[in-house]
């Protein structure tokens, strides 16, 4: 085969059986390589079936008959036209044997050598089959080389001219293809992405980064997507370098906005969380894309004169697109609001989470991508199953089925077991320089125990029945008045405050046991502020006031806001205590009272649980060289840091905070966790600040210090060590198991969550048994 698509005359001498493989060789050929002469000589038996008979149907009939009955595969369709054109032009030239004897011979002739013996140009004949055959250069054995050139010709000029049957029989098989397979043909090429290849392989030249196929393939679907919706949500698992890609994937769209000549051809804007901008610029730089690249916070919180420049970039923007999409759920933030009004032509969201709460937040994302361009039908059937009371563990089974086939219509999703499985089928190209594999590691969950104490499990029920009993007064602060978004979908005044009242009930109860779960510490700030908390447990000398010590510090602020009631504007009648001064400094007293009794309770309640969690780290730390944590509450990690500091005697091990707000120590952290410049024997405690689009895959463990409440933070979590690029084989998960009084209502819904993901998209997340 090297020797025909060498450069040079070649004349080839086989059967016409091989006619699907002579298409390849023809194509490959192309127009530079020289003249190509082909003689299709007869089959011994093509099939039972067949009549050799020549007083029966000629041998131009037989050819047609073997070809028509069979089809050319639609995979080969591109080649087969080229083949086409080729012949037309002459480049090509095809004969079938003459009157005489019939002609059965192999005979590959090139300048390169001769090759000739029982290999037939088919598929088994050139790779499956055992063969026998012999191959003469016109260096080593000269005279053989030109005998054997001579009796090709020989065959060749007792030949006739069939060119004019070959075009016809070539362009019948171009047309003959079941639909089945033309459809079959058409899905796979766009799950493979192979339309966008070629563009892709001419885009390599002018970068210095090689794409995984994944991501190749991943670009040529969101290219189609985007040509027939306008925009595309990528929802690949976190650490599959949805970076790379999706600055190629803008170039992509860049290039052929301008191949298409459009008349507009402005900005291309990225919003992308702080901690990752200088990835998204570095990429970009390598891939000779400009892209106006700016952080979530300038959507927030916009300096003076700030606001008019994002709208403005808002409004100019032909291809905007958004990395961690999934913190522009709301309907009510600035934000969200200015994302949502955008202009632009082209939109790329960026999430591996885009189901995070309910179905509810694809309804968000398609809003950002433009509603205007998605079917009635799609928007409907998702609107329906976000209504469903179950969420989608009660859809029925064709609900579903409706729902992954809206999903498609604009998503673009492989979850970790399928991107390793499409490394297993080329891991060659996914091989690093080191010779490592790129893929996903072995994941193994696990939980832990807290052993609690009998009277620390006894005090926490106390507390939680205390908490139950909360009116969440700080809730009602400012005027109540009904949304137009809840007027519009039809909610009454009464039904409103009933929400209001039910749900501050919820949250006032729930602050208390998050924080109660996380450590006695973050429930002494919640009630009592940061100064006051250090205070209570001896640790103002040790550890100091760095967060806000008004948040928290429910017993002052309810205090401070006895006896104003808020403004009605509902034009209904509100409980005593919020439209009576009296009773509402009454009821302010109240709140006060029953935060007292949850104190005097922690009070009596040990650190057990704090205890038990540095154990389970330094005894990680003795397995793993690096070790990472995650809790909410950042005071908790200081907590935790100061707790192993004075605890273990280990000097090797370091124990390093990350969480937000601390930009020079959360880079000292990142580099020391970097998979390739990292070192040294690390416990890394990190707030949620730190679990997005951060890489700290050095570490081989990760451990929950808290349940986490929604699928967001527990995939990112566990995102920042299970990567494609991790440098190790396998990871460890270790999540918490609470006593019941310990644990939050918020669990089993989390689990519900987890379930409706790996029902609607595939799952990422791998729980341990003994939570589900």
């Amino acid at each position: 085969m090297p020797d025909l698509l060498a450069d040079g005359d070649a004349l080839v001498v086989t059967g016409y059986s091989g006619l699907d493989q002579l298409i390849r060789l023809v194509s490959q050929r192309g127009d530079a390589a020289g003249q190509l002469r082909l003689l299709l000589g007869t089959e011994p038996s093509s099939s039972s079936s067949q009549d050799f008979s020549l007083h029966n149907r000629s041998f131009e009939q037989e050819v047609r008959s073997y070809w028509l009955s069979r089809g050319i595969s639609l995979r080969l369709s591109g080649q087969l036209i080229h083949c086409i054109e080729l012949l037309r032009n002459g480049l090509v030239s095809v004969r079938y044997p003459g009157s005489g004897p019939r002609v059965h011979a192999k005979i590959y002739c090139t300048q390169v050598a001769v090759t000739l013996g029982s290999s037939n140009f088919t598929a088994p004949g050139l790779h499956s089959q055992h063969e026998a055959n012999a191959r003469f250069t016109p260096k080593d054995e000269p005279r053989r080389y030109r005998e054997i050139w001579q009796y090709a010709e020989f065959l060749w000029e007792h030949g006739t001219d069939a060119k004019d049957a070959l075009l016809a029989l070539l362009e019948n098989l171009l047309r003959c293809v079941t639909w089945r397979e033309a459809l079959a043909r058409a899905c796979a090429e766009l799950l493979e992405g192979d339309w966008a290849a070629s563009y892709l392989e001419s885009l390599g030249h002018s970068s210095d980064v090689t794409l995984w196929p994944s991501q190749r393939k991943g670009i040529g679907q969101a290219l189609y997507l985007i040509e027939t919706v306008g925009g595309v949500l990528i929802a690949d698992a976190t650490g599959s370098g949805k970076t790379r890609m999706g600055v190629h994937l803008l170039r992509a769209v860049y290039d052929r906005i301008w191949s298409a000549s459009r008349g507009h051809k402005g900005l291309i804007a990225m919003v992308c969380p702080p901690l990752v901008l200088a990835n998204w610029e570095r990429e970009s730089l390598r891939c000779f894309l400009q892209i106006n690249i700016r952080s979530h916070g300038a959507l927030s919180h916009s300096r003076a004169g700030d606001e008019s420049v994002i709208s403005d970039l808002m409004v100019r923007s032909q291809t905007l697109a958004v990395d961690e999409a999934h913190n522009f759920l709301s309907q009510t933030s600035n934000r969200s609001r200015q994302l949502v009004h955008n202009l632009a032509d082209q939109v790329v969201l960026f999430t591996a989470t885009p189901f995070n709460r309910s179905a509810s937040d694809l309804l968000r994302m398609i809003d950002i991508l433009g509603a205007d361009n998605f079917d009635d039908q799609v928007l409907a059937s998702l609107e329906r199953l976000t209504r469903l009371k179950g969420g989608l563990r009660d859809a029925a089974p064709e609900d579903l089925a409706t729902l992954k086939s809206a999903l498609a219509g604009f998503m673009v999703r492989r979850t970790k077991k399928q991107l390793n499985s499409m490394v297993d089928l080329e891991p060659d190209a996914y091989r690093l320089s080191s010779g490592r594999v790129c893929r996903y590691p072995e994941h193994h969950s696990q939980v832990y125990e807290l052993n609690e104490s009998a009277n620390d499990i006894k005090l926490a029920g106390e507390i939680l029945a205390i908490a139950r009993s909360l009116v969440g007064i700080t809730h009602f602060e400012k005027a109540l008045y009904l949304p137009e978004s809840h007027a519009r979908s039809g909610m009454s005044a009464e039904a409103y405050l009933q929400m209001r009242l039910k749900s501050a009930k919820g949250l006032a109860c729930h602050h208390v046991m998050a924080s109660l779960r996380s450590s006695r510490l973050a429930l002494f700030r919640h009630i009592l502020g940061e100064r006051e908390a250090l205070q209570r447990l001896h640790l103002q000398h040790d550890l100091a006031v760095e967060g806000d010590d008004t948040t928290g510090n429910m017993r002052e602020r309810i205090t401070a806001l006895q006896g104003r009631i808020p403004e009605n504007r509902l034009g209904i009648e509100l409980p005593d205590w919020l439209s009576d001064q009296e009773e509402h400094r009454r009821e302010c007293e109240a709140e006060v009272g029953r935060y007292t009794y949850i104190l005097m309770r922690l009070e009596r309640m040990s650190d057990g649980r704090e205890q038990r969690k540095c154990q389970l780290l330094l005894g990680l730390a003795r397995q793993h060289e690096q070790v990472i944590a995650f809790d909410h509450f950042p005071l908790t990690l200081r907590h935790l840091q100061y707790l192993m500091a004075r605890s273990h005697g280990d000097n090797r091990v370091e124990v390093l905070l990350g969480v937000g707000g601390k930009k020079r120590q959360n880079q000292a952290l990142q580099a020391r966790l970097d998979p390739e410049r990292g070192k040294g024997r690390v416990i890394a405690l990190c707030s949620d600040a730190l679990s997005e689009g951060v890489n700290l895959q050095r570490a081989s463990a990760m451990v929950h210090l808290d349940m986490p409440s929604v699928v967001r933070y527990a995939e990112q979590r566990v995102g920042r060590i299970d990567r494609m690029d991790s440098p190790h084989d396998s990871i460890e998960c270790w999540w918490p198991r609470d006593a019941d009084t310990f644990a939050l209502k918020a669990d089993e819904r989390f689990i519900a969550r987890v379930e409706d993901v790996e029902s609607s998209l595939g799952g990422n997340l791998q729980l341990p048994d003994a939570l589900l």
